[in-house]
């Protein structure tokens, strides 16, 4: 088995553990994110998992969803999180429509352990777990998450991986929000020969979806 191909199945596991924590208590949506809210806390530069469809994605990172609007609720110094009712898009009608339909009306933004570095697990859904109890455990199980997705980078970061001209511009194109047909209307390619090069620069990274790769790329330095 190839490196790539090993860190896909690692990633792989970790995001159906994470999709079935979700099920389990009723999230609609997760993001783990080496941001601590100093800066947008959907940023592909800093998102380490995520479920959210790139183009969902690439919009509350544009809009910076989350930092443009005050939590309901803040936890104490000792877990810091923070709860989202009812996130509005102000001047975005569109935006504020497709956020309600997919049902990221409510977030709850948790730290994760100091020990396992700055960072923030973030699920949505129409659900308020403010008990203290729930956050720590919670917070304990992201950050268990983010040291393994941490390492699998690490390793990751010990084989090199070439990329090509082509593929660093659609990768780059895709980290603007570009779909693939936008893209192909740019570089004069069709959809399909795009979707062709963002697979396999994917499988070069071992990403498992479009943001995913796009956070792979700028951590290891393939675009800017």
């Amino acid at each position: 088995m190839s490196v790539a191909e090993d860190k896909t199945n690692s990633y792989m596991s970790i995001f159906r553990e994470c999709r079935e924590f979700c099920d389990t208590e009723n999230f609609g949506h997760f993001l783990i994110t080496e941001s601590s809210g100093e800066e947008n806390l959907f940023s592909s530069r800093t998102a380490l998992m995520s479920d959210i469809p790139a183009s969902l994605f690439h919009l509350c990172e544009d809009i910076q969803l989350l930092n443009t609007q005050q939590p309901m609720h803040r936890g104490d110094e000792t877990i810091g999180f923070m709860f989202w009712d009812h996130l509005e898009v102000r001047f975005e009608k569109d935006a504020q429509l497709l956020i309600e339909d997919t049902g990221l009306t409510h977030a709850i933004g948790v730290p994760l352990p100091v020990k396992e570095g700055p960072g923030t697990a973030l699920f949505f859904g129409a659900k308020d777990i403010g008990e203290k109890n729930n956050i720590v455990e919670i917070s304990n199980w992201a950050g268990s998450l983010s040291r393994r997705l941490r390492d699998i980078e690490e390793k990751g970061r010990n084989s090199a991986v070439r990329i090509s001209k082509r593929e660093r511009e659609c990768l780059l194109w895709t980290s603007q929000g570009k779909t693939s047909y936008e893209i192909g209307m740019i570089l004069g390619l069709s959809e399909n020969t795009i979707n062709n090069y963002l697979a396999t620069v994917g499988r070069k990274l071992g990403a498992f979806n479009r943001p995913h790769m796009v956070g792979l790329a700028l951590r290891n330095g393939y675009i800017e």
